[in-house]
């Protein structure tokens, strides 16, 4: 049957098929714009990136890196793994603005259990980094049973 696709279109080279790369976000100057061809050469670049090549192009170099080590051990996984990308399949013929809010339902939906995950492991991490406090509050005399009853 029919089905949409939303990604980036390439030919093939040396074959006469086209075939489908993932859209990422590009690099656009600050003050300027990009032209058409530009564009198209810098999407190119992006859709052809392995994931490998997208993790080792994120964290601090130098100095920094050795310093922010686990920041960017954090970075190279979530560019691994949550590449910014449109890359999406539909069933059925759909129109562009369709597909957008599909894509978006569906970020919405992860969006909401990382927000769950974080929370959870920030609570965790939280109780983990207080419990000896609430330890020491039931050692106290007098304070310390009516104060471990409130906690």
């Amino acid at each position: 049957g029919p089905a949409t696709v939303m990604a980036l279109q390439v030919g093939a080279p040396g074959d006469s098929r086209a075939t489908f790369l993932p859209y990422r976000t590009i690099a656009r100057p600050f003050c300027s714009s990009l032209s058409d061809d530009e564009e198209k050469k810098a999407l190119l670049q992006q859709g052809q990136k392995s994931v490998d090549e997208l993790a080792s192009e994120v964290g601090c170099t130098g100095c920094l890196g050795c310093l922010c080590c686990p920041c960017n051990l954090i970075m190279r996984c979530c560019a691994a793994v949550l590449t910014p990308e449109i890359n999406h399949l539909f069933s059925g013929s759909m129109n562009k603005f369709t597909c957008f809010k599909e894509i978006e339902a569906r970020n919405s939906a992860v969006k909401w259990c990382f927000r769950l995950v974080g929370w959870l492991m920030m609570f965790i991490g939280l109780y983990a980094l207080f419990s000896p406090f609430l330890t020491l509050i039931t050692v106290i005399p007098l304070l310390g049973p009516l104060l471990a009853k409130l906690g």
